[in-house]
């Protein structure tokens, strides 16, 4: 299922690391990969000529799950455990690797109740544009209303709530600045608890005031959508569903395009946002996908995608799980891989593929020797 194996796309801690991995003498650009079936992180440099394919593990806890970006890409927000009730929410500074703060789950709500942890920051984490404030899903009140919980990004102090309000996994964004919204958004995909409707609503909220002061009912005909990808102007977002990509259009209160897809994946921007890249892991649990990373324009116009199906493994083409834009948009990294269990095969182990953007063309294929990669984050 796509939500078990998106939550290993998490990433990790850093408290076990005897030390940062050194950078190579010709200073290419590091990726770091989130996490792994194993409980690591990996550190590599794939398009560095002297590398040889080196990739440096550091151990971390083997369960993440809630991740989320700053906005200027210098710090990573996420919860991680290696047994509930221990969840944690922690920053990572990615430009050092180095943990930089970190608060129990239970510290933060207050309370010991083993289901209130492990439902909250499992779903989804969304920073304020100003770095200033988190956005947590899964977030019960005193009242024990479940909702979104406001915590301080340097001080992870709580410090406020939105609900009552059920929001989907992945289902949180930040929206940059617009002359409509000065201060940005976030943005929450899912319904209020009483709602009796079987459609998903965005709803708009207010970072400095913790405020829901819009709220756009039926913004997407796929009940099943569960990711959240805001374009690069913050006047619409694309919601990926199992087998539906969407892009909604917030001045013209509408849904724009839909495009059928013919299985489930992730979703990702190019770093100019005139790209979409949505990998092509699964029909079903049973039936894999066919090894491409599907390419869109921003208004979903469909481009040539990357076919890497001439690279099997174990008979079937590689499972694309995710995938990340180099810092000059000129390559695409792509994770591909499988559990080393599950209801059926592909059985496969981790690779990256640096595939260059303009023709296709694989430049390179480094073998992970791990299960259930994480996806790729270019260091700033």
């Amino acid at each position: 299922m796509i939500y078990r194996c998106l939550a290993l796309f998490g990433i990790l801690v850093l408290w076990s690391c005897n030390g940062s991995p050194t950078l190579p003498t010709d200073a290419s650009e590091g990726v770091i990969l989130l996490g792994s079936e194993a409980g690591e992180i990996l550190v590599l440099y794939p398009q560095a000529p002297r590398s040889g394919g080196q990739v440096d593990r550091i151990p971390i806890p083997r369960y993440v799950d809630g991740f989320a970006l700053s906005s200027d890409r210098s710090t990573l927000y996420f919860t991680a455990f290696n047994q509930l009730p221990d969840r944690k929410l922690h920053a990572l500074d990615l430009r050092t690797l180095e943990l930089v703060q970190s608060r129990s789950i239970a510290e933060l709500l207050g309370t010991d109740q083993v289901q209130d942890i492990v439902d909250t920051g499992g779903e989804a984490i969304a920073p304020s544009h100003d770095g200033s404030t988190l956005f947590m899903a899964g977030w019960r009140s005193e009242q024990g209303e479940l909702g979104i919980g406001l915590v301080d990004a340097e001080t992870f102090q709580p410090k406020g709530f939105v609900g009552p309000l059920r929001v989907r996994r992945h289902g949180l964004a930040t929206l940059p600045p617009t002359p409509e919204r000065p201060s940005g958004a976030v943005l929450a995909l899912g319904r209020r608890p009483q709602s009796t409707q079987s459609t998903l609503s965005l709803f708009v909220i207010d970072p400095r005031t913790g405020a829901i002061v819009d709220s756009l009912a039926g913004a997407t005909a796929d009940t099943s959508a569960y990711q959240l990808v805001p374009a690069a102007d913050g006047r619409s977002v694309y919601l990926n569903g199992t087998r539906t990509l969407a892009r909604y259009d917030f001045e013209a209160r509408m849904l724009r395009e839909v495009v059928e897809l013919p299985t489930q994946g992730w979703l990702t921007l190019s770093r100019d946002g005139q790209e979409l890249y949505r990998t092509d892991q699964k029909v079903n649990p049973t039936i894999p996908g066919t090894g491409k990373v599907f390419i869109f324009g921003p208004a979903l116009e469909r481009r040539e995608p990357i076919d890497l199906s001439g690279h099997a493994q174990g008979g079937y083409p590689p499972v694309t799980l995710s995938a990340a834009a180099s810092h000059d948009g000129k390559h695409l990294y792509v994770v591909t891989g499988t559990g080393s269990f599950g209801p059926a095969p592909p059985y496969q182990k981790g690779r990256l593929f640096v595939v260059r953007v303009a023709d296709r063309h694989v430049v390179r294929v480094l073998e992970l020797n791990s299960w259930n990669v994480g996806p790729p984050i270019v260091r700033p």
